[in-house]
């Protein structure tokens, strides 16, 4: 038997019987070892609490071979108890799956769904075996600079990779299996910040353009996209009820997302935005509730407050998924020629084209639905630099006409000449 075999199987002080003997492990889990038969075993091992009622469960096992085969069964069934992995000889690999059933209760399904795709492809098959007491800040280092230089993953990816390790040892850190988190010493790689290249308004003209040759209701999708700079999954999720047509308004509350079919869940910053809508927008509205309806008395149905504004079902109760979308998408672009364009990109669209007409800051964030203005400064900065040098011309414009029309037409300005201040001397006293 290996190291850890020989150290789950050692008694405690213990005699044992011929019958039944109590095997401890590390203090923390207690297994069993009972002989029923010649050649036939019962193994057993406390399993963790009920969260209920306080009592613990158990695993059995029937062993069928020598004492040595049940004992190095009992070794590995005390090695694999999750009661174990609560000690120093937690593997990386083991805390990550017991952290995921705990973020499951706080981490959005989507985002934890991406976390454990990260955890599966690169942490674990690397350092999934690693005990976390013995986890280095210089390991990770290594890791991280393996990933981009062998991996060829971007500094994002890395990042995230990163975000996953540090808030698993975190809670590995709460429940007390460690006294600190070694991620939190790591070198992670610099952000790298991506230019952000909004098509221009021919482009976007373009693409609403062939949307409309493709599916009126797509290209109207597109519409409100590229006008309001909403998220993909926040157009998907509104319904009948979010359009106040009359006071031409827009609530945006809710995001369709994928996790084994589709959820509707809070928008990114669990908040809901109200947002003004411009009269072509308006009649793009009305057109496509106008044809819902024709199509859901087509078919024997009617459209409700609850009905998704964007839906294959006449009757609106299933939105479209944003997978879908962004698919479809991906044809009409290729079709417009247009193949660097990405769907998010009507998002900035949408922003620096306010930013450009000069619209404030903190308006363009609450429509875009940003946490506060300063995620739309360091996201839009040097498009801010651009408005800034327009405003600079546009001020200096401003002051240029004040002084010409200050002046009579035709004579020239006298600049008056203030006698500058005399300079007095000071001497300096003896003695001092």
């Amino acid at each position: 038997m290996g190291t850890d075999t020989a150290n789950a199987v050692k008694h405690s002080g213990r005699k044992r019987t011929k019958s039944n003997c109590r095997v401890l492990y590390d203090g923390a889990v207690s297994g069993y070892l009972e002989k029923r038969e010649n050649g036939v075993y019962r193994v057993s091992v406390e399993g963790p609490r009920d969260p209920l009622t306080g009592k613990r469960t158990r695993v059995r096992k029937t062993v069928r071979g020598t004492k040595k085969d049940a004992e190095a069964e009992l070794a590995r069934m005390l090695l694999d108890s999750p009661e174990s992995a609560g000690n120093a000889h937690s593997t990386l690999g083991s805390l990550l799956e017991q952290w995921a059933e705990t973020a499951a209760q706080t981490i959005a399904p989507t985002t934890l769904r991406s976390y454990l795709n990260l955890a599966q492809n690169h942490v674990i098959p690397a350092l999934g075996d690693i005990k976390i007491k013995s986890l280095t800040a210089h390991e990770l280092d290594r890791f991280y600079a393996a990933l981009i230089a062998r991996r060829r993953l971007s500094t994002s990816t890395v990042r995230q990779v990163h975000v996953v390790i540090r808030r698993a040892l975190q809670q590995a850190v709460q429940w007390g299996w460690l006294t600190r988190n070694v991620a939190d010493l790591a070198t992670v790689p610099r952000q790298e910040k991506s230019s952000i290249t909004p098509p221009s308004i021919e482009e976007v003209g373009r693409l609403i353009e062939v949307a409309n040759e493709r599916d009126s209701a797509f290209g109207r999708f597109l519409v409100l996209s590229a006008t309001t700079g909403a998220r993909r999954g926040e157009v998907c999720a509104l319904r009948w009820k979010h359009v106040d047509l009359a006071r031409s308004e827009l609530l945006i509350e809710a995001s369709i997302a994928e996790f084994e079919g589709l959820i509707e869940k809070d928008t990114k910053t669990h908040a809901s935005r109200r947002i003004a809508l411009d009269p072509g927008t308006i009649e793009m509205l009305k057109e496509q509730r106008t044809i819902s309806e024709e199509r859901a008395r087509r078919y024997g149905y009617h459209i409700s407050e609850e009905s998704y504004v964007f839906s294959d079902f006449p009757d609106g109760s299933r939105p479209w998924a944003p997978g879908w979308v962004t698919h479809t998408f991906a044809q009409v672009r290729e079709s417009a020629g247009l193949t660097r364009v990405r769907l998010h990109d009507l998002r900035h669209f949408a922003a620096t084209l306010l930013m450009a007409r000069g619209v404030p800051v903190r308006t363009i964030s609450g429509r875009l639905g940003h946490a506060n203005p300063s995620t739309t400064l360091a996201v839009y900065s040097h498009f801010v630099a651009a408005s800034d040098r327009e405003a600079a011309a546009i001020i200096g414009g401003e002051v240029s006409t004040s002084r010409e029309t200050t002046s009579p037409k035709g004579t020239q300005r006298k600049v008056i000449q203030r006698p500058s201040r005399p300079v007095q001397e000071t001497r300096r006293r003896k003695g001092t």
